[in-house]
């Protein structure tokens, strides 16, 4: 997958690589976390802008291997890495707090379109909320994509934790304005999901799920595509196995949903 992406990255414009998190399947065997640095490695020496978040599975009890696999030391050289919770260096208050990379954000520019991607820790906290909402205050021109683990259940309903990012963070207005949030994306649920609510100011904010590991051979190397078209306001989401070389193309796995203007 990671292989198909750098390949690919000049013919499709690839910008972004989101991972929705369950980096391993059991957080406590290092030779996973092991396996899935080397795949993510790919992206990095491949010059893909990219970000992991922690899934459930990844902080099952024993070592917390995600600090040592995946530290901010990891991402901070690159350009469009904006910095994490507890970046002294950042412009964005901590409330001194430090999870490390375990919450961070990206700065990316693509298609004439500036992107603010962020990325919560599964099932985050109040604070944790609290402070990717300060991110993206601070960059109040940039067009943001929100990534967390747990978000949408299997019944498109929002899980707790997920009910609490869309109240504190996604839904409200502040004095008339809302954050610019065009997607929210997650995993945790096998299978594919979706659903679009308007927050506090009327525009439409599409919420994702996708998460292929029950399928054959621990998913078949399944990603999902999201293809915008600034020109359109429009934003064509695909279904793609780089291993199988072949799309899926039922009305859960491609389907083209409104944006509006992002200029």
């Amino acid at each position: 997958m990671s292989r198909w992406v750098v390949d690919q990255q000049a013919a499709r414009d690839i910008a972004f690589v989101a991972h929705v998190g369950d980096i391993t399947d059991s957080g406590d065997k290092s030779v996973q976390w092991q396996r899935a640095s080397v795949a993510q490695r790919i992206l990095d020496d491949g010059g893909v802008p990219n970000a992991v978040v922690r899934g459930n599975h990844d902080v099952r009890p024993g070592p917390i291997l995600f600090d040592q696999y995946f530290p901010p030391s990891r991402y901070a050289a690159r350009p469009w890495y904006g910095g994490y919770l507890g970046d002294l260096g950042d412009v964005v208050a901590d409330a001194g707090l430090n999870d490390r990379n375990r919450d961070s954000y990206q700065l990316v520019t693509a298609g004439g379109v500036d992107l603010l991607f962020v990325e919560l820790d599964v099932d985050p906290s109040a604070a944790q909320i609290a402070w990717a909402g300060r991110v993206m205050d601070a960059f109040p021109l940039r067009w943001v994509v929100l990534t967390t683990h747990k978000f949408l259940s299997k019944t498109g309903a929002r899980f707790p934790s997920g009910q609490a990012i869309w109240q504190g963070l996604v839904y409200p207005s502040k004095a008339g304005t809302c954050r610019k949030i065009l997607f929210v994306l997650s995993g945790h649920v096998p299978g594919e999901g979706r659903r679009s609510d308007a927050n506090a100011c009327g525009r439409s904010v599409h919420q994702l799920r996708s998460d292929y590991q029950g399928r054959p051979n621990g998913g078949d190397g399944w990603l999902r595509i999201l293809e915008f078209q600034p020109a359109a306001g429009l934003v064509t989401v695909r279904t793609y196995s780089p291993k199988l070389g072949r799309y899926e193309t039922d009305p859960n796995s491609q389907f083209t949903v409104p944006v509006g203007s992002l200029s």
